[in-house]
This record gives C-alpha cells, structure tokens and sequence, in this order.
C-alpha cells in the first residue's frame, strides 16, 4: 500500500507558487483552477501522482488514496448509498481532517488501543474496547446511523440540509471493576 504524499514530499518553494505538480521532482505543468481553468479539469491535473492541484494544496482524484487504513471498511460504509457523509468527497483533500480522524481512529480501533484513549481523556480504565462512531456511523455495525442522532435529526433539523455530524464519538460500555 502507497501511503498518502507527505510534508517530505512536497516542493520547497515559497508556498509552492510554481504552476506545476507540487510533488518534489514533477515538472508536470498544472495550472491553478480559474474561470477558464475549472477545479478538477484536465489543467490541474497531474496524471503522474493523480492529484489536482490548488493554490496551496492538492487534492486526491481518488479520495480513498488520502488514507492510510481500512479502506475497504470507508468504502463499504461510505459508497453505501443509504449512508449520507456529508462532503465525503473532501476526504481526498490534502489538509482534510476529516482523514485525519479517519486514519488515526481506524488505526487505534485496529490496534484494539481506544480504551487505552478513553482511560487517558477519563482518568478511568475499561475492561472492553470502545464502539468508535464517526461521524454517526458506529464501525462495528455500520449500515444506518446511531439511532441517538437519527432521532435528533428527526426532532430538531428537518429543515436544514446538512445535518448534525459528530467526528468521532467513543462509546464505552462499562468501568473495569475497582474503579
């Protein structure tokens, strides 16, 4: 696996203001997106790292790459048409923290280390692993939201089109016991 391009790999220049790919040693002429450059054209494009390129930044054209695990698991609980991320699509972007959340939280989840996260934030320690939920989707069974946040939805924001998204929630079922 191919781990997103990091601060080592880019381009030293001052903010990077070359209008070309902003990956050290890619001469790929890019342009900035403008009116006649639209985001995400063929002008913005480096075909050689796949990424379209922005003032200062980058972005992904597959947003899965700007992950460093459980992408099948983004996949399955993201590309899940029934399940609404609101902008998803900016997982891909460069500075996204919302990949950020992802890959550090996947990681401790992988590494069975969120309790060892609850019991430093709660000064409490846990005989069970957390639930980790992001963005209102609980992992372990993620095929709707947590019924707590659909039923917020449902009572305080019928009106409003993006909805209430919480990061990351960490759901611990009990204290380990002398606590």
């Amino acid at each position: 696996m191919k781990l997103p391009y990091g601060f080592s790999d880019i381009k030293k220049t001052a903010k990077n203001l070359c209008r070309c790919c902003p990956i050290e040693g890619c001469d790929t002429q890019v342009e900035y997106p403008s009116r006649k450059n639209p985001c995400n054209g063929p002008s913005n494009y480096c075909q050689i790292h796949k990424i379209y390129r922005r003032k200062n930044t980058y972005i992904y054209k597959e947003k899965t790459d700007n992950l460093i695990t459980g992408i099948d698991l983004f996949k399955n609980v993201f590309d899940n048409q029934d399940n609404v991320k609101f902008d998803k699509e900016r997982i891909g972007n460069e500075n996204s923290e919302d990949a950020l959340s992802w890959n550090v939280f996947v990681t401790l989840k992988k590494a069975n280390e969120l309790k060892a996260v609850v019991s430093l934030i709660t000064s409490k320690s846990y005989e069970e692993e957390p639930e980790l939920i992001l963005w209102g989707y609980n992992l372990n069974s993620p095929n709707k939201p947590i019924n707590e946040l659909e039923i917020f939805r449902k009572k305080y924001e019928l009106e409003i089109p993006v909805k209430t998204e919480p990061d990351i929630i960490l759901n611990t079922a009990k204290e380990a016991q002398g606590d």
